[in-house]
């Protein structure tokens, strides 16, 4: 009985799986959602099983007692009156009597149940009626029945039909035939009312305590993400259940840590390069000022390589301490933008345009680092087409094809690494201290992403892959 209410809840809860969210909200709310409906289903099931057996025992004995009557009644007629002026209203859709005047039940057997019932019907009638009276039951399992019990016990099986005849006085043959009575629409109403409210009320508790849980690990997903990104985070409230503020508590001391030991490095770094700027500028100040000489100039060389190199490892280490504040830009005016500067000064740049997408970032730093991708790709590719798609929802990728002639699979790795330089000069023409794209790559992360590269048949590829 239950089965097909079940397949229609499981594949309920398999289409509502499909299109619920995955987050820790909807699953818990989705979950405990379908034992409330398995258990409201299977509860009701079994107490109208248990109220039909009820029911219709109740109704076996309230038939009896009037069958009784009827056929005393009966037995008072005399002569051919009609008996339907006296059946007929006692008749209903759960009970009929009929007259018959001649029955063969010399073949009925009856089972032990049925047995009683005659002994029953037979003591109210008189002992004239013994022999007189056949009684047939028609039983279905209930659902609450234990294992498989014999077939002439009655207490696991509900009573679906009974007929009852009398052989009359009279010679003539009375029939009772009677239905249990199903559950009427009331006590459906009232049952299903009853199911659905308690149903809700424990859905509405539930998902406040499912929310009550679920928001403060929300903040702090939330809090997560905008700390790998590289942004300020400010401490998160300490809510929720024990484990919940515990973990929160420990995000929020990790978080002070982080933050401490970046302004930590940023005031190192800022007295690093006023100690390291002042003896370099006084010693080319001091080089400058010596006759003309071959040992002149190899020392003014030296001396300018040096502060090119400290000037760029100062700003490479900076970049790790940027607090620049986190802004969304229109991705297509952000790169159009960048390829008209890289145009004006002389670099080959083509930008293709595609659908609007907004991209939360820092927009100095990510600047920088896009420019020093499409700037090495425009120089050394001899031309650089820049274009962008979003083939995730929550993912925005940058490619910058050239059409140079690639580079060494084997080199992929390492030209990202600090002062590693596929060209090995120091020169500010051919590409400085190499340092570029060890820059790039450092900001692109601290937002998230990552930068990869791959040769095509056109040159090489550089894919930048940012969280939206």
């Amino acid at each position: 009985m239950l089965n097909p209410a079940k397949n229609l809840v499981l594949n309920l809860i398999s289409r509502l799986s499909q299109k619920v969210g995955r987050s820790l909200f909807s699953q818990m709310l989705l979950a405990i959602l379908s034992v409330l409906l398995l258990a409201q289903i299977v509860t009701f099931g079994i107490l109208s099983e248990i109220y039909s057996g009820a029911i219709s025992e109740v109704n076996e004995s309230q038939q009896i007692e009037k069958f009784v009557t009827v056929v005393e009644t009966v037995e008072q007629v005399e002569g051919e009156q009609d008996f339907g002026s006296i059946l007929n209203p006692l008749n209903n859709d759960y009970a009929r009597h009929s007259i018959q005047k001649r029955m063969d039940l010399s073949s009925v057997t009856m089972n032990g149940s049925e047995q009683a019932v005659v002994n029953k019907i037979t003591a109210e009638l008189g002992q004239s009626y013994q022999g007189r009276v056949w009684v047939k039951q028609e039983r279905q399992p209930m659902l609450m029945s234990s294992a498989p019990q014999n077939v002439n016990e009655r207490n696991d099986k509900a009573l679906t039909e009974l007929r009852v005849v009398v052989h009359l006085q009279n010679d003539r043959w009375l029939q009772l035939t009677a239905t249990s009575s199903t559950l009427s629409a009331i006590a459906i109403k009232q049952g299903m009312t009853f199911f659905a409210l308690a149903t809700l009320l424990t859905l509405v508790c539930i998902a406040v305590m499912i929310k009550k849980i679920t928001t403060p690990l929300q903040l702090l997903s939330q809090a997560s993400q905008q700390l790998g990104r590289g942004e300020v985070v400010e401490p998160i409230a300490e809510q929720g259940t024990d484990d919940i503020t515990e973990t929160i508590r420990a995000f929020n001391q990790m978080n002070q840590r982080v933050q401490r030991f970046a302004e930590d490095r940023a005031r190192l770094l800022a007295a690093l390069s006023h100690d390291l700027r002042t003896p370099i500028t006084s010693m080319l100040l001091r080089v400058e000022m010596m006759p003309e000489s071959d040992d002149r100039d190899a020392l003014l060389k030296t001396l300018e390589e040096m502060q090119l190199m400290s000037e760029s490892t100062l700003s490479f280490m900076k970049l790790s301490s940027d607090t620049e504040v986190t802004k969304p830009v229109e991705v297509n005016a952000f790169l159009g933008s960048l390829c008209e500067d890289l145009v004006e000064v002389g670099y080959s740049v083509e930008f293709n345009e595609s659908d609007l997408v907004t991209l939360a970032c820092r927009p100095v730093s990510l600047k920088r680092a896009l420019r020093n991708l499409i700037e090495n790709g425009a120089k050394y590719g001899s031309h650089a087409e820049v274009s962008f798609s979003t083939p995730a929802q929550s993912s925005l990728v940058i490619e910058i094809q050239d059409s140079g002639d690639g580079i060494s699979e084997d080199k992929f790795e390492q030209v990202f690494e600090p002062f590693y330089r596929l060209e090995t000069s120091r020169n500010r023409e051919t590409g400085g201290t190499g340092l570029g794209m060890a820059i790039a790559r450092n900001i692109i992360r601290s937002h998230g992403g990552n930068v990869e590269l791959s040769n095509q048949q056109t040159g090489l590829l550089v894919r930048v892959e940012l969280p939206t």
